[in-house]
C-alpha cells in the first residue's frame, strides 16, 4: 500500500534508545534475558531472536502524541501491522499479539545496514554505526501511527525537481548535483524562482510568497521532488488546488535531519532539524542583525548582541570560530578583516558594537559597506546556525547532523570583483570548520563570471552541476551544461554561458565587427554610415579602445598591408 501522508505540521513524538547499554537483557536484547517456561513441559524455552518489547520512559509516555492501547503502525518502508501499548502508563510499546514483528522490523534494519549482527547485544555503539537512536512516531489518527527508523530519510538530499504548470514555463525538469549547482541565465527567467522551489521541497515552507501557478484551463500545476542518497530516492508531490487556492500535499518528505539554510538578497531562513523540523526561521536584515523574536520567545539574539556576548565570554570557542570564519571570507591577504574590541557609538543606543579590524583601520560594523555587511551577516548565519543546532541536539540528547544544504541566490550581490572571485570556494572552506566530515549540496544563483572562475579548481563533474537559464523565442528553457574551463572572465562573458561576442562595451563589439568585416572584404551595407569605410572605422576604434587593447595589432597590420 501506499504510505500515509506526512506533512510539515504532522505531529510526532520520539522513542529514544539512547540507554540501550543499561537494557542487556531487555527491550531490544530480551533475547540475553530469561526464558520463559512452557506451560506443558515446565521447561525455560529461550526468547526468540527478534522478539522485543519496548519500556518507554515517562517524559515520553506523559506526551499526549504518544500512542494509548491499540493503535496500527504503517511503517517508513512500507509495512503496516498491529501495535500496542500496554503496563502501567503505557510504557510497553510493542507489536500486537506477536512480539517479534516489530523486533524484525528494527533489528532488521540495524542488521541490513550492517550495524548489527544476529545474537549480538544492541548498543550505543551499534545505533552509533547506524545513525540514529530513535523512532519517530507521526500520530495519523488516534488509530493510526507513521513509524520511521530508516537513516536513509534523514540524510537525504535534493535530487530532481519536477515543476509543471508553474513558473516561467510550462515544464522544468532538474537534476542536481550532490554537491554543487550553479544556475545562470539572463534576469527575469526563473533562477530565483527555481531556489523558492527547490526550499519549499526541502523543507515545506515558502520562504515568502508560495509560487504562483499558470492560469491554463484543464491542467493542474504540480511540484514533483525526489529526495535521496546515492542508494535509493524517494518521490514526493505537490498540487495546487485552485478552489483552496494553495499548494497541496499529497506526499511529502518527512522532516529532513539536516541543516537547510537559503541566504535570499532581501533575507534569510534557516531549518534546523533539532530545533525546529517542521517550521522554518525567517530573518530580514534587520532581524538577523537585531534579533529575532515571535511572541515572547526569543528565537535568536542577532549578530550584535551574540558577537560581543561570544567575545566576552569566559569560554570564547564560538568568537574564535566566528573569526576564523570571517577571516575565511576576506578575499585575499591584503585586504584582511577581523574582528576588534566592541565600542559604544551613540548616546541612543545603550549596545556596545562590535567592530572590524581592516587594513585602514577600525570600523564599527553597522557602519560597514553592503558588500562587508552582507559577508559578515553570512558568517554570522553559518556560525550561529550551526552552534544553536549543537546545543539543541545536546538537548535532544541526539548527534549534531552531518549534512548541510545551502541555497544562495545572487551569490555575487554587493560584492566588488575581488570577494566575488573568492566568495563561493571560501564557503565551501567555511563548512569544513563547523564540522570536518559533514557533505554539504549548494545551489546557488550567479550572474558573475568571476564566480565562475572561480569554482573552476573546486568543480568535480561527478558531483557537481552548471546550469543554464535561456530565452529560446517565447519560451524559458533549463538546460544542464558540460562543464568546460574558461579560464578567466573574458573567457566566461564569451562562452555559451554568457554569450558575448566581445568582452567590451557594446559600442567597441560593433566597430571591431565591423571591422573584421571590411578586412575580409564583405559589404558593409548592414552597419551605421560611420562604420562603413577603414577611415571611419579607425575613428570610432580610437574612440572606444584603449591604446593597450589586443585588437590593434591586427587591425594595424591588416590596413598597412592594404
Amino acid at each position: 500500500m501506499s504510505l500515509p501522508a506526512i506533512t510539515p505540521e504532522t505531529p510526532y513524538v520520539d522513542i529514544s534508545f539512547s540507554r540501550a547499554d543499561a537494557q542487556q537483557k531487555s527491550n531490544l536484547n530480551t533475547f540475553f534475558g530469561k526464558g520463559r517456561e512452557s506451560k506443558t513441559t515446565g521447561k525455560i524455552v529461550p526468547r526468540d531472536w527478534y522478539e522485543v518489547e519496548i519500556i518507554v520512559d515517562k517524559k515520553t509516555t506523559d506526551n499526549p502524541i504518544y500512542p494509548q492501547g491499540d493503535f496500527t503502525a504503517h511503517t517508513d518502508d512500507g509495512l503496516t501491522f498491529a501495535c500496542s501499548t500496554q503496563g502501567d502508563r503505557s510504557k510497553n510499546f510493542r507489536s500486537k499479539d506477536d512480539l517479534k514483528i516489530l523486533g524484525r522490523w528494527i533489528k532488521g534494519k540495524l542488521e541490513k545496514s550492517g550495524a548489527l549482527k544476529q545474537f549480538e547485544p544492541v548498543t550505543s555503539e551499534t545505533f552509533q554505526k547506524y545513525g540514529r537512536d530513535y523512532i519517530r512516531l507521526y500520530k495519523l489518527s488516534d488509530s493510526d501511527y507513521y513509524l520511521e527508523f530508516d537513516v536513509s530519510i534523514q540524510h537525504k538530499m535534493l535530487k530532481e525537481l519536477h515543476l509543471k504548470w508553474v513558473g516561467s514555463a510550462p515544464q522544468f525538469d532538474v537534476e542536481f548535483g550532490e554537491r554543487i549547482n550553479l544556475f545562470t541565465g539572463d534576469n527575469g527567467l526563473g533562477k530565483t524562482f527555481l531556489l523558492d522551489v527547490a526550499w519549499w521541497a526541502l523543507t515545506g515552507n515558502w520562504s515568502e510568497h508560495p509560487a504562483f501557478p499558470q492560469q491554463v484551463e484543464g491542467e493542474t500545476p504540480e511540484i514533483i521532488s525526489f529526495l535521496g542518497n546515492q542508494k535509493n530516492s524517494e518521490e514526493y508531490r505537490s498540487l495546487f488546488s485552485y478552489s483552496d487556492q494553495k499548494w497541496l500535499n499529497l506526499r511529502m518528505s518527512p522532516s529532513l535531519r539536516s541543516l537547510i539554510i537559503y541566504v535570499r538578497v532581501d533575507g534569510l531562513s534557516v531549518l534546523d532539524s533539532a530545533r525546529q523540523p517542521s517550521s522554518s526561521y525567517h530573518f530580514t536584515t534587520d532581524s538577523l542583525w537585531n534579533g529575532l523574536k515571535v511572541g515572547d520567545k526569543v528565537l535568536c539574539n542577532g549578530l550584535i548582541h551574540d558577537w560581543v556576548n561570544w567575545q566576552r565570554q569566559p569560554d570564547r570557542s564560538q568568537f574564535e570560530l566566528l573569526s576564523r570564519v570571517i577571516q575565511q571570507l576576506a578575499p585575499h591577504a591584503d585586504e584582511w578583516m577581523e574582528p576588534g574590541e566592541p565600542l559604544r557609538v551613540s548616546v541612543e543606543d545603550v549596545r556596545n558594537i562590535p567592530t572590524l579590524n581592516l587594513p585602514y583601520g577600525t570600523v564599527p560594523v553597522i557602519y560597514a559597506s553592503a558588500g562587508i555587511k552582507r559577508i559578515l551577516g553570512l558568517a554570522y548565519l553559518l556560525v550561529w546556525a550551526w552552534y544553536e543546532h549543537t546545543l539543541a541536539s545536546k538537548l535532544r540528547q541526539q548527534k549534531p547532523v552531518d549534512q548541510m544544504i545551502l541555497l544562495m541566490d545572487e551569490v555575487e550581490a554587493h560584492l566588488h570583483p575581488q570577494w566575488q572571485r573568492s566568495i563561493l570556494p571560501a564557503i565551501l572552506e567555511v563548512t569544513r570548520s563547523l564540522q570536518k566530515q559533514i557533505a554539504i549540496q549548494v545551489m546557488a544563483t550567479t550572474h558573475s563570471p568571476l564566480v565562475l572562475a572561480s569554482i573552476e579548481p573546486q568543480f568535480d563533474e561527478e558531483q557537481d552541476k552548471l546550469f543554464l537559464f535561456e530565452l529560446s523565442g517565447k519560451n524559458v528553457i533549463l538546460k544542464e551544461v558540460p562543464w568546460a574551463k574558461q579560464g578567466d572572465a573574458v573567457g566566461w562573458l564569451t562562452s555559451d554561458i554568457f554569450g558575448l561576442k566581445q568582452a567590451r562595451s557594446r559600442e567597441a563589439e560593433i566597430a571591431i565587427d565591423a571591422s573584421y568585416t571590411w578586412m575580409r572584404g564583405d559589404s558593409m551595407e548592414t552597419f551605421p554610415e560611420y562604420l562603413r569605410t577603414k577611415e571611419k572605422i579607425h575613428q570610432e576604434l580610437l574612440r572606444v579602445l584603449p591604446e593597450h587593447d589586443r585588437f590593434w595589432p591586427r587591425w594595424i597590420v591588416n590596413t598597412e598591408v592594404e
